[in-house]
């Protein structure tokens, strides 16, 4: 014969286990850890955590004297406060694209040949901005990239570009340069 076990005597079995539960839950509050993010406003000052659709609530501390719309910073978090700690490049960015040979077709019957490129950008632009691409170095070639579009994820931006050339359709390398202004 099976013996029931009573609500009282399953609290008392149960009870040094939710003890530990909670007591695990304060010591990961209390646990420092880092996080890179984005400032989103300056004054007051907001940052928008990488993956984070919103900035975070309430003013952080920061030990940086300026801040820049656009700014990425490291944050330190630890007992939900955030302390901004660090900087990272800024918002000015550059990277290499390669445009491979065979991406370029021929525009028309002249000989400029075109391709459009869809270029990630470890960051998303916050309200009131966007991203700008610039390019830097244009090939072996002469060259033109002009950007086309721009759609924002969640911790990157993919930016559409298209680059035209003269008389080659061969493998180019691209210097672009991206960085996040004002839209107004």
């Amino acid at each position: 014969m099976e013996r029931a076990v009573t609500p009282n005597a399953l609290d008392r079995l149960l009870q040094p286990l939710m003890d530990r539960i909670v007591d695990l839950a304060a010591q990961l509050r209390a646990t420092p850890r880092t996080e890179w993010g984005v400032v989103a406003e300056v004054d007051p000052l907001r940052v928008r955590l990488d993956g984070d659709l919103d900035p975070l609530a309430g003013t952080p501390a920061s030990v940086l004297r300026e801040h820049a719309v656009g700014d990425r910073v490291l944050c330190l978090i630890q007992s939900r406060r955030v302390t901004i700690v660090g900087r990272g490049s800024g918002p000015r960015r550059s990277g290499t694209i390669v445009v491979p040979s065979g991406a370029l077709t021929q525009a028309g019957t002249s000989q400029i040949w075109a391709t459009t490129l869809g270029v990630a950008v470890p960051a998303v632009a916050p309200p009131g901005t966007m991203i700008r691409m610039t390019a830097l170095a244009v090939g072996t070639g002469y060259g033109h990239v002009s950007q086309v579009s721009q759609t924002p994820g969640l911790s990157t931006t993919t930016v559409r570009v298209r680059f035209t050339q003269v008389a080659s359709s061969t493998e180019q390398n691209l210097l672009l340069l991206w960085e996040i202004v004002p839209t107004t």
